[in-house]
């Protein structure tokens, strides 16, 4: 349940547009401005260095500091050298096996999450997981009068293009954004944004427009247009463009939206999170609400359509769908979806339907849970050698609960379950149904508040994944990982974090020369483990 003071309501599009006006506000102090906070961090390390392969023992101690300072309390200066991130838990799970394009996970370290704000814009033009293992870089945000200025310069010391290269000095990737956007009117805003990641000789650079336009209370136009320049060392340069556009109503009764994205062939943003180019995609959706007194708030159903096409015209996926939500007092709510779609892939085409029923609530104050489950059809899209890609069977179900039994004790759990089955009778089985693959992912993590200061947070995942080795080509694995920490936090600066983490895969070394890999039945190897002592101390001037 959500209450907001003073009243937020859907008659008007947006949320903090709606927020109170705070004046009266007099002989404030800024304050110290300027605040560092050196750190050191030792590490040492077991793990199985798969490409010789063979165990390897390593150890690593690092300085850093971070350093914050505010000019004229308008002006905020960020630095970091040499950033440690190891206290950032690992990513929620996900199923990522049989896609065909990038799964997304979310930011997570704290340098890159603060004020990224700034740097947005309709097409994620600025991705930060891009930046995998920053040295040193600068950030400056201000807000003056109706101009909002971000600007981001960082070198990235292992750039995707050569992780696992095997290379003993990896070159490094040069990146620098900067975006900046101007309030006009009420509700409207445009902005620019201009990035450029040098790398090894190449370079990729991109300069984008966009415009947020409050058309009324209840309607926005949201539009973009992009354009890329990419250059390989060595390798001629090729240009791109892009456009994007949203016509977006946010109302009590009626939402709608219809999107339109177009992008070229060659459009390459290296930085940002693009998972397709060379389509034109458009995608309506329609949502109709009642909300009736009583314990039902909210009932109604959604339509959302989503083509997308080549350059040429060509139809390459289609989707149509339908469905009904239901929601009641306690952030309880039901929602029954059916899918009808359509997919080109690698020039066949397939016809696939599912349907889904997911349930959540958070009735409880010591308990929030929710749970899903979806069948129907899909490609599969990672057959073996000399097989075709073929419709099969298809499921997922998800399970998530957060259990608060104390104040000071949360628990989560995530389930996650997938298949692919051939059909009765359909190639290139045939005859009764063959399971394709299984993929079963559970992540359990506690955190445990002992004092003010002191916390415990551990995480254990695990993932199987099985296969028909002549329907799927995924590779089949057991893994589980197990990750602790202890934090003693002061404040926000000042802290102390001592860490292990070992994960273990169903590997093994065959002796020999050179020796070799294989696969066992289970998770018994442990391939990676870690300790780890990080302190940082918060200074301020």
């Amino acid at each position: 349940e959500e209450a907001y003071w003073p009243l937020v309501t859907k008659r008007l599009a947006g949320f903090v547009p709606q927020f109170a006006t705070l004046d009266q506000l007099r002989d404030i102090s800024p304050g110290r401005n300027i605040q560092t906070i050196p750190y050191g961090a030792f590490t040492g390390a077991r793990f199985l260095d798969t490409e010789v392969p063979a165990f390897r023992h390593a150890s690593d101690r690092r300085l850093g500091l971070d350093l914050k300072t505010v000019v004229r309390d308008a002006v905020t200066l960020d630095g970091t050298v040499n950033p440690d991130f190891s206290q950032v838990e690992s990513d929620e799970p996900q199923v990522t096996i049989n896609e065909r394009f990038e799964v997304f996970f979310p930011e997570k370290r704290p340098f890159f999450i603060e004020n990224a704000g700034y740097f947005q814009t309709p097409v994620n033009l600025f991705f930060s997981r891009r930046i995998t293992d920053p040295g040193a870089g600068a950030r400056v945000t201000t807000k003056a009068g109706r101009w909002a200025l971000g600007a981001i310069g960082m070198n990235d010391r292992a750039p995707e293009e050569f992780v696992g290269s095997g290379l003993t000095h990896e070159p490094n990737a040069g990146i620098g954004v900067v975006r900046a956007q101007r309030e006009i009117g009420r509700e409207s805003a445009v902005g620019l944004l201009v990035s450029n990641r040098q790398l090894a000789g190449g370079a990729n650079r991109v300069a984008s427009a966009d415009a947020r336009l409050a058309l009324s209370k209840t309607w926005i136009l949201t539009s973009q247009a992009i354009a890329t320049y990419a250059r390989d060392s060595g390798a001629a340069g090729a240009s791109g463009t892009g456009l994007y556009a949203q016509l977006l109503r946010d109302g009590r009764n009626l939402d709608y939206s219809a999107q339109y994205l177009d992008l070229s062939p060659s459009f390459d943003a290296q930085l940002g999170y693009v998972p397709r180019v060379g389509v034109r995609e458009m995608v309506h959706q329609l949502q109709l609400v009642r909300r009736p007194d009583g314990p039902v708030v909210k009932i109604g159903p959604t339509f959302t359509t989503a083509f997308t096409w080549d350059r040429n015209g060509a139809l390459l996926d289609r989707s149509l769908k339908a469905s009904w939500e239901v929601k009641l007092v306690g952030e309880t709510k039901l929602e029954v979806s059916h899918e009808r779609a359509f997919e080109l892939f690698k020039d066949l085409p397939f016809d696939l339907y599912q349907t889904k029923l997911s349930l959540e609530s958070e009735w409880l104050k010591w308990l929030a849970w929710s749970v899903s489950y979806k069948q129907g059809t899909d490609v599969n899209h990672k057959p073996p050698s000399g097989v075709a890609p073929f419709v099969a069977g298809a499921g997922k179900g998800e399970l998530t609960f957060t259990f608060r039994p104390t104040p000071r004790l949360r628990l989560d759990h995530t389930y996650l379950y997938s298949w692919l089955t051939t059909l009765p009778g359909a190639a290139p089985a045939g005859g009764p149904p063959v399971r394709v693959f299984t993929d079963r992912i559970v992540r359990e993590k506690l955190n445990y508040q002992f004092s003010r200061a002191l916390s415990l947070r551990a995480i254990v995942d695990y993932a199987a994944v099985d296969r028909d080795s002549t329907l799927s080509r995924v590779t089949p694995e057991q893994r589980w990982t197990m990750d602790v920490l202890f934090t003693y936090l002061v404040n926000p600066g000042t802290a102390v974090y001592v860490g292990y983490r070992d994960g273990y895969e169903n590997l093994a070394l065959q002796p020999g020369s050179p020796p070799t890999l294989y696969r066992t039945d289970e998770p018994t190897i442990s391939v990676g483990r870690q300790v780890f002592l990080k302190m940082s101390y918060l200074l301020r001037f």
